[in-house]
Parts: C-alpha cells; sequence; structure tokens
C-alpha cells in the first residue's frame, strides 16, 4: 500500500516545497520595507529598509533548507527500487528526522515562520527517508552505525525531550536550550555521511 503511494508523495512533497517556497518570497517582500516607532517621538513613524543582500539571503535560506531536505530522494528511490539499502548508514536520515524537529520547534519558539515551515518538510522527508530505508534494511543490521531499532529509540527521546523542554520552561529558556541543540544536531545532520566511510572500509 505505502509502495503504490510512493510517487504520490514524492509530488506531494515537492508542491509543499514550491508553496511554501514562494510564500516565503511573498512574506520577505512585504517585510523588506517596515515602520519603526520612534522612542523618543510620540507614536513618530520612520521606515527602514534593510539591505537588498539581506532580503535575498532571508529569502533563499528557507529555500535552500528545503532543497537540502530534498537531496537524499534520488538515493531512497534507488533503495525501493532494488530493494536493497546496500552499504549505506541509517545515520543521515534518522539525524535528519531529529535535526527538522528541533529547528521546527526553534522556529515557533521564536514566531518564524520560515524556519519551521521549513524543517517542517525536512522532518516530514526524514521520516519517508527512514521508513523507506528501513523497510528496506536486513534484520538485524547493526552496521547503520548500531541498529534501526536504536535510531528509532534516540530519535523518540530526542523528540520526547524537547517536547519537555518546551512544555516546562519559560519560552525563552526553552528557545535558548533548544536553538543551542539545534546547532549541534545540524552538525551531526552533515557529518552523518561520514559513516559511509567507514561502513566501506
Amino acid at each position: 500500500m505505502f509502495k503504490k503511494t510512493q510517487p504520490s508523495f514524492v509530488y506531494f512533497a515537492v508542491f509543499v516545497a514550491v508553496v511554501l517556497c514562494n510564500n516565503n518570497f511573498a512574506a520577505a517582500s512585504k517585510a523588506r520595507i517596515r515602520p519603526a516607532i520612534s522612542p523618543d517621538t510620540d507614536f513618530s513613524v520612520s521606515f527602514q529598509s534593510e539591505p537588498e543582500w539581506v532580503s535575498k539571503c532571508s529569502q533563499l535560506a528557507p529555500c535552500c533548507s528545503i532543497l537540502c531536505s530534498l537531496a537524499p530522494l534520488p538515493t531512497i528511490l534507488q533503495i525501493a527500487r532494488k530493494k536493497s539499502t546496500g552499504n549505506l548508514p541509517l545515520l543521515p536520515y534518522s539525524s535528519m528526522v531529529a535535526n527538522g524537529f528541533i529547528w521546527m520547534l526553534y522556529g515557533f519558539l521564536q514566531d518564524l515562520p520560515s524556519v519551521w515551515s521549513a524543517n517542517m518538510v525536512g522532518a516530514i522527508l526524514g521520516v519517508y527517508y527512514f521508513k523507506e530505508f528501513k523497510s528496506h534494511c536486513p534484520v538485524g543490521s547493526s552496521n547503520l552505525p548500531g541498529t534501526a531499532r536504536q535510531h528509532k529509540l534516540i530519535v523518540s527521546w530526542i523528540i520526547f525531550a524537547n517536547l519537555f523542554v518546551v512544555f516546562n520552561m519559560p519560552k525563552t529558556k526553552a528557545a535558548d536550550i533548544i536553538g543551542k541543540e539545534a546547532v549541534f544536531m545540524y552538525v551531526v545532520l552533515f557529518a552523518s555521511p561520514l559513516a559511509a566511510l567507514k561502513v566501506s572500509l
């Protein structure tokens, strides 16, 4: 059933990515010139225009994030066709789930739609990649590194631990903790493909 809906899921993911990118460009264009209340004058309004390159970067960053999330798609589709994961590690996909979820929480806490929307796509795609990889991974495989069950357990603990922080700490404190963790997880995400080198040696 899941395999029959594969193409539809891929098309839907790409469609959502395009819509979010378009919305981000529109929002960034509206925010290019914004009113600022002067503290020295009663309700006087002046206009501040941010540099063009800052505006362009703010528009491109979420789109680049979504494109990075779509990058593993050819590999996952190849795994589905061959029905084998070969010597590939699971770590890039499990870390992608955790990374996307943590950055999504940070975006919500900081009220940054461009951050949470782009990373929501990344987290959803990460879950899809993880599930597809796991369905074709040999039972008992322990070179992912570790086992698929261990990956699932660690990612689940990361998600629950961060939700605990969000619901039991002040918003600013939670944002500070999760923001620092998000930076660390981002490093883990981009270092995770190095696990393939260890497997192939």
